[in-house]
């Protein structure tokens, strides 16, 4: 019996679901492989981000401290010349080379100008109060209530011109001293440029009130609630930082991690602005560039420093072929599981044409195994038909047979009874002749 089209389909549905699952779970191992693989990656580039991101952060509230540090030095002290202010900031600025500037800046009424000028002059002669003129040329300051002079700033070489000059004139710089005058607390400006010998950069501003030192009147002064500490401002701690070098200096302690970096802050008019560019050392080449745009990644990674009363946003996003998932791994599963299905495949195939192979010899068995049966049927029922005809002769020969028996029993007793009867016939003419041999022996003897 040969098998139909559809069923020799039917029998190949086997194989057709082994190669489908096999396939199936071969591209769900090769998702699955890559979806780990970029897990992973992604795992270690937020370690790495976050490692830059906090030593970054170390960095500004180092920086930040710094301000912190000098304004409790003026108001811990009662007068601070301009050699101990050297001396202060001196170890500060040589081991953070972000530092452009260090400042101290005291509020001198006008009424008072003429002795802090005075005093001033004698540890800098030239000093003066100075302000800009439209031409942008440094003059005498006018008249006004008050002043806000540079009195002392660190590295002098390198800022020289700011000394004595009138930050109140200034409207970046007084809007960030008045900032924390109303606050009491350290304030941070926008973005500003840093120009050092032509060259242009990023930095931004940090200042910090300075009270001078005050006792209560009396301890119930000191204890009543809810009422805000009056103190009279002294002056202001200053300092302008260059935002590239001190992310460098934070940066350089870290080996190179293939991640460019890039801050962002808020500028004046509320948008947000690219502060600072940090290209990752791994690059062939690479140097930081000022504010320019970083490239755009499938992973990234953004975080929000605290600057005072500011925020800048990190983000950080790999060098391009870094940080990438390894495309061999999921490649090798697919191979290995597309080799899997084939050989598994084909070892179904073999198993269904075995399969088939011994369907067919049974078929075939079972076929001759129907003819022979069938043959032995006939055999029988033909045996059965002459034992029927054997029984039948048999019994008909027996039938003659007791016919032929009783025939010749008959005869028999009719020849036994002929032959009686003949013999009887014949034994009386017989002893006849006995009986006279017998007399006439008798009578030779006699006569003898």
């Amino acid at each position: 019996m040969t098998n139909s089209p559809k069923n020799l389909w039917w029998g190949y549905i086997p194989v057709i679901v082994v190669t489908l699952l096999g396939i199936l779970m071969t591209f769900q191992a090769y998702l699955e492989v890559n979806s780990w693989e970029e897990q992973r990656n992604s795992i270690a580039f937020r370690d790495a981000s976050q490692d830059r991101v906090l030593v970054v952060q170390r960095e500004i509230e180092h920086t930040l401290g710094l301000i912190q540090d000098i304004a409790s030095f003026f108001e811990a002290s009662p007068v601070v010349g301009r050699r101990e202010f050297r001396k202060f900031v001196e170890p500060a600025i040589k081991s953070h080379p972000g530092i452009k500037a260090l400042a101290w800046i005291p509020r001198v009424e006008n009424g008072q100008r003429e002795t802090f000028v005075a005093n001033a002059r004698k540890s800098f002669q030239p000093f003066r109060i100075l302000e800009k003129d439209s031409d942008g040329e440094m003059v005498s300051a006018g008249d006004r209530p008050e002043y806000l002079p540079v009195l002392y700033v660190q590295p002098y070489k390198l800022n020289r011109e700011i000394l004595g000059l009138d930050m109140a004139m200034n409207p970046e710089v007084f809007e960030l001293l008045r900032k924390s005058e109303d606050t009491g607390q350290l304030q941070v400006s926008h973005s500003i440029p840093v120009i050092d010998e032509g060259a242009r950069s990023s930095g931004f501003m940090v200042s910090m009130p300075v009270h001078y030192k005050t006792e209560p009147d009396s301890e119930v002064e000191s204890e009543i609630a809810g009422a805000p500490e009056q103190r009279e401002i002294k002056g202001f701690a200053l300092g302008i930082f260059r935002t590239g070098d001190m992310v460098e200096r934070a940066l350089e302690s870290l080996s190179p991690g293939a991640i460019d970096i890039s801050y962002f802050g808020e500028s004046r008019t509320g948008d947000e602005e690219l502060l600072y560019s940090h290209q990752s050392r791994v690059r062939p080449g690479a140097t930081v560039t000022e504010a320019s745009e970083h490239e755009e990644s499938g992973l990234e990674f953004a975080q929000t420093l605290r600057l005072g009363d500011r925020f800048w946003k990190v983000v950080c996003t790999p060098v391009p072929g870094r940080f990438e998932p390894e495309s061999s791994s999921g490649w090798i599963v697919m191979t290995s599981g597309l080799s899997f299905t084939a050989l598994l495949t084909i070892y179904v195939l073999t198993l269904i044409g075995h399969a088939e192979n011994v369907k067919r010899l049974v078929d075939k068995r079972t076929s001759q195994l129907r003819g022979a049966v069938n043959t032995l049927n006939m055999e029988i029922i033909e045996r059965k038909n002459a034992e029927s005809e054997l029984q039948r002769l048999n019994e008909d020969l027996e039938h003659r047979v007791a016919i032929r028996t009783s025939e010749a029993e008959r005869r028999a007793k009719d020849l036994e009874q002929f032959a009686y009867v003949t013999s009887h016939d014949l034994k009386a003419p017989l002893r006849g002749i006995a009986n006279l041999a017998q007399w006439i022996s008798a009578v030779s003897y006699t006569h003898l």
